[in-house]
């Protein structure tokens, strides 16, 4: 018997929020995927964004929400940031709590259709697990 559902993954986002003077991990992560992105069969799109703001981090998510329902493709969405047992801290000082992450990432996986894949890069995230449980 044979199992014909596939998981298709759409793009890869990395949204690195880290202060002036850190290791910019989250472009050293594009870096390194996008070269493997553009091999793929099919290609596979690494998009990279810093965002150093809380609207701005937030406003990407909705961004990333929009580009699954066009693509109707299931994305894989790192966070690069520092954490705190609250949630994230952006570079511009601001937090983002786990709470403030339960809304749009719920959004996108239900447009994926429970296929979103998210990983952190941050201090704290397992935090992000009794959130969205």
């Amino acid at each position: 018997m044979t199992n014909d559902v596939k998981i298709r993954i759409g793009a890869i986002h990395i949204l690195e929020s880290l202060p002036p003077g850190n290791l910019r991990t989250g472009e050293r992560l594009r870096d390194e995927l996008e070269p493997l992105g553009q091999v793929s069969t099919p290609q596979i799109a690494v998009h990279f964004w810093r965002e150093p703001t809380r609207a701005a981090f937030l406003g990407r998510l909705q961004h990333i929400a929009a580009a699954v329902r066009f693509s109707g493709l299931a994305p894989v969405v790192h966070l690069e940031t520092h954490g705190t047992p609250e949630g994230l801290e952006l570079a511009s000082g601001e937090a983002v709590t786990w709470s403030d992450l339960k809304a749009p990432l719920t959004t996108i996986n239900v447009t994926c259709r429970l296929n979103l894949l998210v990983l952190l890069g941050a201090c704290n995230g397992a935090g992000l697990l009794e959130v969205i449980q």
